[in-house]
C-alpha cells in the first residue's frame, strides 16, 4: 500500500484534534458536581453541558481512530503482523465505544433522563429510573470488552513501533505505558481499588502525550516507515 503525505499529515491534524478534545471533555465540560445518588445522576444526564460533552467525545472516538490507523499506515511494512491485528482490534473497539455513548446520549440523555426529571408522579419517575438503570447496565457491560481491546491494539502498536528510531520509540514507549495503565485499572476494579491505574488523573497524564506525539510525527515524516536493511535484503 502507497500513501501520500497529505494523508499523514490530516491523519495527523486528527491525532492533535483528538488531543484537544480530550482536554475540552475532560477538564472544561467535565467540571460539574459529581452526583450523590442513582436519582441525581439520572438528572445530570439531562443537563446540556453533560450532552455537549457526549457529543465531544463521540467526535474524539472517531479522531483517535484515525490518528492511530495513521500510526498503522507508518509502520505497516515495517511490522505487518502486529500493525494490521492492532487496526482490527481497533475497530473492535471504536464499535465498542460508539454503540454505548450513541445508546446514553440519544436514548439516556435526550429521552429517559428528562422522562424522569418531569414525571408528574412516582410512577412516571420509577418507569424512567429502572429504563436508565437498565441501559447504564449494558453500556457497562461493554466497557470492559473494550477495554480489553484498547489494551491489546496498544501492546501490539508497541511492539510494531519498537524497531522504528526515534519519535516512533518514544511512541513505542508511550503506547506500552498506555497498556499498562489500564491493566492496572482492570485489576484495581477486581481488587476493590479503583485508583490502581491512576484513574482519570492517569488517563489524561498518558493518553494527551501520546496523541499529541502522534501528530508531531505523522506530521513532520509523513512517509511510510521504511524497511530495516536486514529486512530489504530479505526481501529482496
Amino acid at each position: 500500500m502507497s500513501f501520500e503525505p497529505r494523508f499523514f499529515r490530516a491523519l495527523g491534524l486528527s491525532a492533535l484534534a483528538a488531543a484537544l478534545l480530550v482536554l475540552v471533555a475532560q477538564l472544561i465540560l467535565g467540571s460539574y458536581p459529581r452526583p450523590a445518588g442513582f436519582g441525581s445522576l439520572i438528572e445530570l444526564y439531562a443537563q446540556p453541558m453533560v450532552r455537549v460533552q457526549q457529543v465531544v467525545i463521540l467526535v474524539q472516538v472517531f479522531l483517535m481512530f484515525l490518528g492511530l490507523w495513521g500510526v498503522v499506515a507508518k509502520v505497516h511494512r515495517r511490522s505487518p503482523g502486529a500493525a494490521l491485528t492492532a487496526l482490527l482490534l481497533l475497530c473492535f473497539w471504536q464499535m465498542f465505544e460508539l454503540i454505548p455513548r450513541s445508546l446514553e446520549l440519544f436514548a439516556g440523555s435526550w429521552r429517559y433522563a428528562p422522562a424522569f426529571v418531569s414525571a408528574a408522579d412516582e410512577t412516571g419517575r420509577e418507569t424512567a429510573r429502572v429504563a436508565m438503570r437498565t441501559l447504564l447496565e449494558l453500556t457497562n457491560a461493554m466497557g470492559d470488552v473494550r477495554r480489553i481491546l484498547w489494551l491489546l491494539s496498544h501492546l501490539l502498536l508497541a511492539i510494531a513501533l519498537w524497531s522504528t528510531r526515534g519519535w516512533g520509540r518514544w511512541l513505542a514507549i508511550l503506547f506500552f505505558a498506555n497498556a499498562l495503565r489500564l491493566a492496572l485499572g482492570m485489576a484495581g476494579s477486581l481488587l476493590g481499588q479503583p485508583s490502581l491505574g491512576g484513574g482519570l488523573a492517569g488517563f489524561m497524564v498518558l493518553i494527551v502525550p501520546q496523541f499529541l506525539m502522534v501528530a508531531a510525527w505523522l506530521w513532520t515524516n509523513p512517509v511510510v516507515e521504511p524497511l530495516s536493511g536486514s529486512e530489504r535484503r530479505e526481501e529482496s
